[in-house]
C-alpha cells in the first residue's frame, strides 16, 4: 500500500467560519498540539481582509508565533495585498483558491475565472512553483450551477497545474462521490502534478470515508482534513463538515495504509471539543 500526506487545515479552514473571535494564545497552542502530535503539513491561516473573516485578522501575529516550527506551514493569500503581508512575516508556503464556477469567482473574489488566473500569475510571478497549492472550489461540482462540462473542468485544472505544483480538488458544498471522483480520473492523468483531495459532507453526502477510499483508489495520496471535523466554507451553501483529521489517521491505519507517525492526538482533539464549546455555542 502506498503512503498518504495529511495535509491538516484546521487552523485556517476549520476557524474561518467561527463567529466568535478566538484569542490568538488559544490558536498558537492548536498549531503546537498539531505539530507536536506529528503533522508536518499546516495551514495556519488566511491573509484575506479582517472585515471579510475576522477570525483571521490576526494570522499575521499567529504566523510569527509559529513560525520557528519545523514544518510546512501554508497561508492562504487571495490577493496581492495578502501575498505581501504573508511574505512581510516569513511565510514561504502560499495557497490560493480558484473555481471553475463563475458564481462562486465572482461571490468571493469580485472577478471571473480567466482574471482571476490572470492575477495569479502576476501575483505569483518569481515564487517557486513547488511552494504554490492552489485549491480547485467546487470541483465534484456547484450548487447553483451544477455540474460542469468536462471539458471546461480540464480546462480548469490544466491552468491551476501551471499555477502550482499542488492542485487540491475541493468538495466545496459535499457533493462528492464515487461517480463524480471516477470521472475526474481522465482529465488529471498526464498533468505533471501532485493531487490532493479536500472533503466536506453535510446530512446529505456521500460517506465520506467512503470518499477518501474512492480518492485513493483513484491515486490521490494528499488528503487535506481538520482536527475534530473543524470547519467548512463559510462562503458555500451546505458546506458541512470538514473531514476529521481523527477519522482519516483511524482509516488509514485501519487499511494498513503507511501515514508518518502521528502521536497524541487524543490531546489535540480534547483541547479542540473545549475550542467548540467556547467559541461555536
Amino acid at each position: 500500500m502506498e503512503k498518504i500526506t495529511i495535509y491538516e487545515v484546521g487552523p485556517r479552514d476549520g476557524l474561518q467560519g467561527i463567529k466568535s473571535v478566538i484569542p490568538l494564545e488559544d490558536k498558537v497552542t492548536m498549531v503546537n498540539l498539531l505539530y507536536n502530535a506529528g503533522l508536518k503539513n499546516i495551514e495556519v491561516g488566511s491573509f484575506v481582509h479582517p472585515k471579510k473573516v475576522p477570525n483571521m485578522a490576526n494570522s499575521d501575529a499567529l504566523y510569527r508565533k509559529v513560525s520557528h516550527l519545523d514544518c510546512n506551514l501554508g497561508v492562504l493569500v487571495p490577493n496581492e495585498k495578502g501575498l505581501q503581508r504573508a511574505i512581510s512575516v516569513g511565510a514561504k508556503k502560499f495557497n490560493v483558491c480558484l473555481s471553475p464556477s463563475e458564481t462562486f469567482n465572482k461571490n468571493n473574489f469580485g472577478i471571473s475565472l480567466e482574471q482571476l488566473f490572470s492575477q495569479y500569475r502576476s501575483m505569483l510571478y518569481g515564487i517557486p512553483k513547488e511552494d504554490i497549492r492552489v485549491y480547485v472550489s467546487n470541483a465534484f461540482g456547484c450548487p447553483v450551477e451544477g455540474k460542469f462540462d468536462p471539458e471546461h473542468l480540464k480546462r480548469t485544472l490544466q491552468s491551476s497545474a501551471i499555477l502550482g505544483s499542488t492542485v487540491v480538488l475541493s468538495d466545496t458544498s459535499g457533493l462528492a462521490n464515487k461517480e463524480s471522483i471516477s470521472q475526474l480520473s481522465p482529465l488529471i492523468k498526464n498533468m505533471g502534478t501532485t493531487w490532493a483531495i479536500h472533503l466536506h459532507h453535510n446530512e446529505k453526502s456521500e460517506p465520506i470515508l467512503d470518499n477518501v477510499q474512492h480518492a485513493y483508489d483513484l491515486g490521490i495520496r494528499q488528503f487535506d482534513s481538520s482536527i475534530g471535523g473543524l470547519g467548512g466554507c463559510p462562503f458555500a451553501k451546505d458546506s458541512g463538515a470538514n473531514l476529521a483529521t481523527e477519522d482519516l489517521v483511524t482509516w488509514a491505519i485501519d487499511n494498513n495504509i503507511p501515514i508518518d507517525p502521528i502521536n497524541n492526538l487524543s490531546q489535540v482533539s480534547l483541547f479542540v471539543n473545549k475550542f467548540k464549546s467556547n467559541y461555536t455555542s
